[in-house]
């Protein structure tokens, strides 16, 4: 397990870090004035349902979260850029999730995602089209 807190940034991972994943995200106790989320090698987190008080939060990247499913990230008012990768289940993104203000979206290794946005042919691309770098 590995865990960095600070003001502006937040990593956290692996073996054993699931349950403290969770009781921070519910009970929302990251600091408000997050720029930076990294989540990582989390194997049981299902969905990321950011209501709550994050609206700093600038960078999101989720990496190697094999039961990650779905994401809805529509408080994170500031949100300009979201890394996602290796993310196998996560099927699709609420396009009411995805703020004026993302400046990037990469998607790598997420069979599910890749198909649903792939560039012009995907089912949902019209959803991220209007992200300059997508």
């Amino acid at each position: 397990m590995f865990c960095s807190c600070s003001s502006k940034n937040f990593t956290i991972g692996g073996r054993g870090s699931d349950n403290i994943l969770e009781t921070l995200l519910k009970q929302q106790l990251l600091p408000t004035t997050l720029h930076t989320q990294r989540i990582n090698e989390i194997t049981s987190l299902k969905s990321l349902n950011r209501k709550g008080n994050l609206t700093s939060l600038q960078h999101l990247r989720m990496e190697s979260c094999p039961t990650l499913e779905f994401l809805q990230l529509q408080h994170l008012t500031s949100l300009q850029r979201i890394y996602i990768s290796w993310c196998d289940n996560l099927q699709f993104m609420l396009k009411e999730g995805l703020q004026p203000s993302l400046s990037l979206l990469l998607i790598y290794k997420c069979s599910g995602l890749e198909k649903r946005y792939d560039n012009k042919t995907g089912k949902d691309w019209v959803n991220i089209s209007q992200i300059p770098y997508s």
